[in-house]
């Protein structure tokens, strides 16, 4: 029997003026910031997670609580793009969406391949999100589904995929371990089903250059999820799924949503 996707609560933000809602917690290291009157002009912003800087994290997490019982329903639009050359990298590292237990005090995983959700002992970060159940990784550089840098498990460095982490636990050898992944194009430098821009641009890319809107269903099915991940790359195609994917652990009692996303060599 599958549950329908039933809302306790909508948060909508466009992320355009210099204000959120209390809900919307913004950090990292840098912290993310509201770019409309800083970089942007004033209404025409957006959330940015990282500049084009080296070893960069930033997140944003809703804090507001729903049932594991419950389904969700994530769907943003977003940009990623460089104003230089970051030569071998073609850009990274990525985007990570994730959901945590709601009663664990937010603690960011390790920035570069990690995406904020999984370790990076590289880095100097043992462990991963706190309390994180799962990670789901826009990944352009490839590194989210290669087991270095303290992530367990995976088929190595895999450019412009998206692939799935699961929980986070108290030991090296099991945290956050990789479930699956679907590579969309093996190119790190084409923008034909890329996840990031990879034509140089001093300024944000438009609507008609560089497109995403992704949207992630959570499906409660038998205690555990139904993962669907599709996105559009124009604003008026179809959606096209990119990866489905049951969990085999059951989520903790409460959840809560957010984003991080991080640089290292490489950087957008």
């Amino acid at each position: 029997v599958v549950s329908p996707v039933v809302a306790q609560f909508t948060i909508k933000e466009n992320f355009r003026t210099n204000a959120v809602s209390s809900s919307v917690i913004m950090g990292g290291s840098p912290t993310a910031f509201l770019t409309s009157g800083v970089v942007d002009p004033v209404n025409d912003g957006l959330l940015r997670l990282t500049n084009s800087n080296g070893n960069q994290k930033g997140f944003a997490y809703i804090n507001s609580t729903f049932p594991s019982t419950l389904g969700a329903l994530i769907d943003f639009e977003y940009k990623v793009w460089r104003s230089a050359s970051d030569a071998p990298y073609n850009g990274a590292d990525g985007i990570g969406i994730f959901l945590f237990d709601a009663n664990a005090t937010f603690k960011l995983g390790g920035y570069g391949g990690s995406l904020g959700y999984a370790p990076n002992t590289n880095a100097g970060t043992n462990t991963g999100l706190a309390g994180g159940y799962l990670g789901i990784g826009l990944d352009e550089y490839g590194n989210f589904s290669n087991p270095n840098e303290g992530r367990v498990g995976g088929p190595g460095l895999l450019c412009n995929s998206v692939t799935l982490r699961g929980p986070t636990t108290n030991k090296a050898s099991t945290t956050n371990p990789f479930l699956a992944t679907t590579q969309l194009q093996s190119s790190s430098s084409s923008n034909v089903n890329s996840i990031d821009y990879n034509t140089i641009t001093a300024t944000r890319p438009t609507d008609t250059d560089f497109y995403r809107r992704v949207k992630i269903t959570v499906m409660p099915v038998g205690g555990k999820y139904k993962i669907s991940v599709v996105w559009r790359k124009s604003p008026l195609s179809a959606d096209t799924t990119l990866m489905t994917y049951t969990t085999t652990s059951a989520p903790p009692s409460t959840l809560k949503v957010g984003l991080a996303a991080s640089t290292g060599g490489g950087v957008n």
